[in-house]
């Protein structure tokens, strides 16, 4: 089994700016046959990933303000 966990840490720096940290980890966990499990924890560091998490985050700020 393997699944994508993310984490963030948003900071409001003034009325207009805020601070944003992203972290992404691949969780790979297997089990034999005897029910021993085994899992490995690996972050990603592909830069594509984090870009397309912030233009994604980029587009929804955008349609929030654009709404107001």
């Amino acid at each position: 089994m393997s699944n994508t966990d993310a984490t963030a840490f948003v900071e409001e720096i003034n009325d207009k700016n805020s601070a944003i940290r992203l972290n992404f980890v691949q969780n790979n966990e297997s089990s034999s046959g005897y029910g021993m499990k085994s899992k490995s924890d690996k972050p990603v560091i592909d830069p594509k990933v984090y870009e397309g998490a912030f233009i994604k985050i980029q587009e929804a700020i955008f349609i929030r303000n654009s709404s107001k």
